[in-house]
């Protein structure tokens, strides 16, 4: 487990802690990886931990760069040319507890967007599955289609359909 730190898309960062991903390491094929399940519409398959190679899968184009001693920052694309920084990261390793507090805060705090906001989203095989206050995006192989909701039930009647979710 290690911590990263989400880019606010104006040059700054995040606490630490505010997200956690994982380097992988298969000691029998001398590979590490870099593997993310909850950081919404970013690489579904892992990453190869090597800086500064483009790679692809069916959400985009990422590349890992070196940003300082044991630093690193998860770009990304959607056209293999303009990267963005997702998050910062160090490759030191952290235990659970070391993310309780921010956990806690993206929970119950009233400055969190998790708690401003209603969003549920899903990896799919071929893109991901996203639901947020006034829109669904369907994301397959790259492409987007949004729809935006009209009405309040529609949020409900999606939540049901694309998640098996019933309030």
């Amino acid at each position: 487990m290690i911590s990263a730190r989400v880019s606010d898309g104006k040059g700054g960062w995040g606490p630490e802690y505010d997200h956690m991903a994982l380097i992988v390491n298969f000691d029998k094929k001398g590979k590490t990886y870099l593997a993310d399940v909850g950081f919404g519409d970013n690489f579904i398959s892992p990453l190869l931990f090597e800086t500064e190679i483009i790679q692809k899968d069916d959400a985009g184009f990422f590349k890992i760069t070196k940003a300082g001693d044991d630093e690193f920052i998860l770009m990304n694309s959607a056209d293999e040319i303009d990267f963005n920084e997702g998050y910062k990261f160090k490759t030191a390793e952290r235990q659970w507890k070391d993310f309780e507090e921010m956990n806690e805060y993206q929970q119950t705090s009233e400055n969190s967007h998790f708690t401003k906001n209603r969003i549920c989203s899903i990896a799919t095989a071929n893109g991901r599955i996203s639901l947020s206050n006034t829109k669904l995006t369907l994301t397959k192989s790259g492409e987007k289609k949004i729809t935006e909701l009209s009405e309040e039930k529609d949020f409900d009647k999606l939540l049901s359909e694309y998640f098996q979710i019933k309030l």
